[in-house]
């Protein structure tokens, strides 16, 4: 019995959290290594970071400090279940806290801000160069 039940718990458990790569991990690890914050932007694991590669030489992000309302959790469900908003509205396990990170499937599944100065934080990856080459504050829209 308990030969069976191992497996079930691992697929269980599997299903609850996003699998990452190796290769993905390494590219947060070395983002959050390089990175330097805008000037006005609070400590790195202030904010919850959201990472999705935009194309086979690109990761882009967005570090966010998380609402703690979470007011807007309902309208970003009602968008369907790939709306990266749900991660930036949501309380979690749905949405992130500060000090997680995430790898998104898509970069159309990223979480979107206007403005909100540097309570978001953009950030860009270069895979070929491995150099981060934009790390900027939102506007105040």
């Amino acid at each position: 019995m308990i030969r069976f039940l191992a497996p079930a718990l691992l697929l269980a458990a599997e299903g609850c959290t996003p699998h990452i790569r190796p290769e993905q991990t390494a590219i947060m690890d070395l983002v959050e290594r390089q990175i330097t914050l805008p000037r006005g932007a609070k400590p790195l694991t202030a904010y919850a970071r959201a990472y999705a590669e935009t194309s086979k030489d690109r990761v882009s992000a967005l570090y966010f400090r998380p609402d703690a309302e979470f007011s807007s959790c309902r309208g970003a469900k009602a968008g369907g279940p790939s709306n990266g908003q749900i991660v930036l509205l949501c309380p979690p396990p749905e949405g992130m806290q500060a000090g997680e990170r995430r790898w998104l499937d898509n970069s159309q599944s990223l979480p979107s801000a206007s403005d909100g100065g540097c309570a978001y934080v953009d950030v860009e990856f270069n895979i070929p160069a491995k150099k981060v080459v934009l790390a900027q504050c939102h506007g105040d829209g």
